[in-house]
This record gives structure tokens, C-alpha cells and sequence, in this order.
């Protein structure tokens, strides 16, 4: 909750950074707007070469009477609408750029808006689960409050069954519609409505008119610029051949012309990509001012609550502090208890020590001369036990009686190791124990008959094949 809080409000670093922001976004349109006007004086500058390079190209044409004043007046003319329509072309083609990294990234973003409709359905399951358990609750708990007649008597395994039936009878006649909650699945984005309409929005572009769009432009620029290439070769191949000094002359003059033409329109696409990364910048810098805006508003009223919180945090990190120490030292006394009832050897293990390191521990043996027994020293069967009495103390200390499944409970168990775990440990160590002893290699008569009056149930586990076993009682 604190950290909650503290995301939602600026520090005065933040306060500083806001200012900072501010100020950038302002460079950055003064930085647009120097580069609009640098390139409006170069387009300027373009035109007038292009003036001045048609009219030497008019001069050499007619020196050389390859074709007609008029027909130059055409070429120029279809030359320039040719060029307008080719800089519109690829002024689209360059506002597709910024689509073309989602299209690549298509199954991603695919994957991405597969993992939000999951999100947006599990918080639904969610809310309407959430809703059930309100309501079965509510009933159930009316219904414990009834008067019963005294006459009826019902245990606590009656009244788990009852309950347990009665919720999935609510929730099959009432809310049969509710989807039960996917135990592994985990939110990753958190979208906002309105950042999730905004990636549906992107991906539509993409799959309904981008790829269309995208070859419609590319194919007409292609076009365009295969017929401007003819036209230019058409004009150059009119131009005199004469060799004078006049025509010498023109044809260095429009060459110049031209180069100086080629060497603008670079400094105006330097300008441009300039342009796209202040934008961008301007972006970036502007989405962070909101944030930290929203954050402003809220830190006062959040001052308190932190506060608060702090005090608490405080009180919990001091009483989890006490609160694993004494139940180190509980651990610690299960299992040396656990180690003495188990071991035939009583003198082996004097002293249990737990390091707690994180929330990792560490379980070090002592004997008695308080030395450390190191756990592969001990043989096979007393490394069980020591297993064994870990178990046991975990029970004990965890208040948990979870049901306890062991496979081969006597594998590696001498015949007093073994009677010792049959007396002390599988009656205890839970409320319901089930264990699973080969037949004629573990578990022999007389442990069985020790072990009897513990047993509720006893099963033969018989295979038939490959995949399949069957089950036969045989003891009540």
C-alpha cells in the first residue's frame, strides 16, 4: 500500500524534474520552428536554381534544335507535376514508416492483444467469483445461525460435507454462468481502456488499410519515378552537342545548378528527420509532464496516509522479527524431540541449531560436544529419520493438518528405526496419513499389527496394464 502510495505521489525531485520537462517540450518547439523556416528559405533557394537550370537547359535545346520550344514547355510541365506528385508520394510513404515496426512485430502485438482479452476475462471471472463467494457466504452463515432442534447432532465431518455440497449447489443453480478462476494464470499489462482501444486501433490499421495503402504508394512512386528518369533522358538527350565555348559554359553552369539543387534537398531531409525526432521527443517529454502532473495533485493528500502506514510497517517488521525467533526456537526444539523418539541412537543428536538466512534456513546437527554432525556422515536410515522429524516439526509448527502422502515409507529403515516410526511418528504426525509400502518388501506383519488400531483403511493397488490399475479394499 505504502509503495501504492508513493507511485502516486511526486517527490521534489519529480517537482524539479516537471520543471525541467516543461522547459525541454519548450526547446523542442523552438527547435521545430527554427527548422520549418530554414527549410521553407532552402525550398526558396531550390526553386530559384531550378529557374535558373531550366532556362540553360532552354538555351542548350534550342542551340541545338533536337526539339521544339513547345515540347520543351511540355516536358517542363510534366516534369514538375511529375516531381510535386513524387515529394506527396513519398511524404506518405514516409508517414507509413512509422506503422511498418508494428506490422513486423505483428504476431507479437497479435500475442499482446490475446494476453489483454485474457485480462479483461479473468477480471470479470474474477469480479463475478468474488460476487458467488459474497453471496454463498452470506447464506451459509444465515443458515448456521438457524435454531436447531436439540435432537440433531451433526460433527464437524457432516458439516464440512454439507457446506462444501451446498456451495457447489449454489454455484451450479445460480451462477452455473461463472467461470472458475484459472489457478496459473497471471496478469502481465494492465491495460487502460483507453490504451487497449488504442492497440486495437493500431492493429486494425494494419490488418484492414495498411497494406493496401502501403502498395498502392509504393507502386505509384515507382511508376513516377521510372517516367521522370525517361523525361530527364528525353531533355538531356536534346541537349546541343555543340561543342563552343558558350554551350561548354551552359552545360557547367546547369551542372552546378543541379548539384546545388541535389545538395539542398539533403539538407532538407536532414531537417525533416531532425523534425520527426524532436516530435518524438516532444512526445515523450509531454506524456511525462501528465504524469508527473497527476502526481502533484495527489501528494498532499497522500502525506498523511504515508505516514501512517510508515508507523505501522514499523510495529509488523518488529513483531515478524519476534515472531520467527520464537518459532525458530520451537522449530528447533520439534526436531531435536522428533530426532530423540526416532533415533535408537539417543546420544547422536544433542543439540538442533537453525540459521535463519532471508527467509531461507539452515538446520545444523550438534553432538554433545557441540560439534557439527554433517548430515551425509549419517547413514541411509538415519538420514530418513532426520527427513522425518524435519516433517514432523514443519507440521507441528505450521497448525496445518494438511494430509501427509509417503511412497516407500520403510525402504531404508533398520528393524528398531522402523518401529520407532510406526509407534511415534505416522499415527502423529497428522490427521490423515496414507502411506504406500510395497508388498512383501516393506511393512511386515508384526509392524502392521503395531500400526492396526491407527488404520482406517486399507487398499490393494493392483496394475492390469500398462496405463491402468484398480483398487480393492480389503480393511475397514
Amino acid at each position: 500500500m505504502q509503495l501504492k502510495l508513493r507511485q502516486e505521489s511526486a517527490t521534489a525531485s519529480e517537482r524539479g524534474q516537471l520543471r525541467q520537462l516543461e522547459a525541454e517540450v519548450e526547446t523542442c518547439n523552438d527547435k521545430l520552428d527554427d527548422n520549418y523556416r530554414k527549410i521553407e528559405e532552402i525550398k526558396e533557394q531550390i526553386n530559384e536554381k531550378n529557374k535558373d537550370s531550366r532556362d540553360i537547359q532552354e538555351k542548350l535545346i534550342r542551340a541545338g534544335s533536337l526539339i521544339t520550344s513547345e515540347d520543351l514547355k511540355q516536358f517542363i510541365e510534366r516534369e514538375q507535376y511529375l516531381t510535386t506528385r513524387q515529394e506527396v508520394l513519398l511524404s506518405d510513404l514516409k508517414e507509413s514508416y512509422d506503422i511498418i515496426p508494428f506490422a513486423i512485430a505483428g504476431e507479437r502485438m497479435l500475442e499482446v492483444l490475446i494476453q489483454l482479452e485474457n485480462e479483461t476475462n479473468y477480471r470479470a471471472a474474477e469480479f463475478k467469483n468474488e460476487h458467488v463467494n459474497t453471496v454463498t457466504n452470506k447464506i451459509l452463515t444465515d443458515l448456521l445461525t438457524m435454531k436447531r432442534p436439540p435432537h440433531i447432532v451433526i460433527d464437524h465431518q457432516i458439516h464440512d460435507f454439507y457446506a462444501n455440497s451446498f456451495k457447489d449447489l449454489i454455484r451450479k443453480h445460480f451462477f452455473s454462468d461463472t467461470d472458475i478462476l484459472p489457478v496459473s494464470f497471471k496478469p502481465i499489462h494492465e491495460f487502460s481502456d483507453s490504451e487497449r482501444n488504442e492497440l486495437m486501433t493500431i492493429i486494425t490499421t494494419i490488418k484492414v488499410s495498411f497494406k493496401e495503402s502501403f502498395k498502392r504508394i509504393t507502386g505509384d512512386y515507382t511508376q513516377i519515378r521510372n517516367e521522370l528518369n525517361q523525361i530527364k533522358k528525353k531533355i538531356k538527350d536534346a541537349e546541343s552537342n555543340k561543342e563552343d565555348l558558350m554551350v561548354a559554359e551552359f552545360r557547367r553552369q546547369k551542372e552546378e545548378l543541379d548539384r546545388d539543387v541535389i545538395i539542398l534537398n539533403g539538407t532538407i531531409d536532414s531537417l525533416n528527420r531532425e523534425i520527426g525526432e524532436y516530435n518524438n521527443q516532444k512526445l515523450q517529454k509531454s506524456k511525462l509532464i501528465e504524469s508527473l502532473s497527476r502526481k502533484l495533485k495527489v501528494s498532499e493528500k497522500n502525506r498523511e496516509k504515508d505516514a501512517v502506514i510508515s508507523r505501522n510497517i514499523l510495529v509488523l517488521k518488529e513483531f515478524i522479527t519476534k515472531f520467527k525467533a520464537k518459532k525458530k526456537e520451537s522449530l528447533e526444539a520439534q526436531i531435536l524431540d522428533g530426532l530423540q523418539t526416532l533415533l535408537h541412537k539417543k546420544g547422536l543428536v544433542k543439540h538442533v541449531q537453525i540459521e535463519l538466512i532471508g527467509d531461507d534456513i539452515n538446520i545444523v546437527l550438534k553432538d554433545s560436544r557441540n560439534e557439527e554432525i554433517p548430515r551425509e556422515s549419517l547413514s541411509k536410515g538415519e538420514q530418513q529419520m532426520y527427513a522425518t522429524a524435519l516433517l514432523k516439526g514443519l507440521v507441528e509448527e505450521s497448525d496445518i493438518q494438511f494430509p501427509v502422502f509417503i511412497d516407500s515409507p520403510m525402504q531404508k529403515f533398520d528393524q528398531e528405526h522402523a518401529e520407532n516410526i510406526i509407534k511415534y511418528f505416522y499415527p502423529n504426525i497428522s490427521d490423515q496419513v496414507v502411506l504406500f509400502p510395497l508388498i512383501n518388501k516393506e511393512l511386515n506383519e508384526k509392524e502392521f499389527q503395531i500400526l492396526s488400531k491407527n488404520i482406517a483403511q486399507t487398499y490393494l493397488i493392483n496394475n492390469t496394464s500398462v496405463d491402468t490399475s484398480e483398487f480393492f479394499a480389503s480393511h475397514n
